[in-house]
């Protein structure tokens, strides 16, 4: 009987170490699962925000948006996240204006390019 209570020991010492070796991967694979959600949910903000100032600015007509020519910045929090946007605005030819909106969350950035003409 006491030879079978330390065998029965050892063999949950072996089931806790057999549990934990293959437990603590699957919990590392969840850790950068979340992590990998939350940075593609900050490119696609990123991306949907520069995308709306692009369309804002594209719906302006030529002329109005030639005078507006320049370089501006806002900030913006969507989800208690801070995110940088800049627009650049400047005349190519004297009928195609380039339009540049970057924006910059926690870590990374996304840039739009468009253009615009007058023909």
């Amino acid at each position: 009987m006491q030879s079978e209570n330390g065998f029965i020991l050892i063999e949950i010492i072996c089931a806790v170490a057999i549990l934990s070796i293959t437990v603590l991967p699957i919990a590392g694979l969840f850790l950068q699962s979340t992590k990998s959600n939350i940075h593609s949910r900050e490119i696609t903000v990123s991306t949907l925000l520069a995308q709306d100032k692009i369309e804002e600015l594209k719906s302006l007509p030529f002329n109005e948006l030639a005078k507006k020519q320049g370089e501006f910045r806002d900030t913006l929090t969507v989800d208690d996240i801070i995110f940088h946007r800049t627009t650049k605005i400047y005349m190519k030819k004297p009928n195609l204006i380039k339009i540049t909106v970057q924006v910059k969350g926690k870590g990374r950035e996304v840039t739009l390019v468009t253009q615009k003409g007058f023909y």
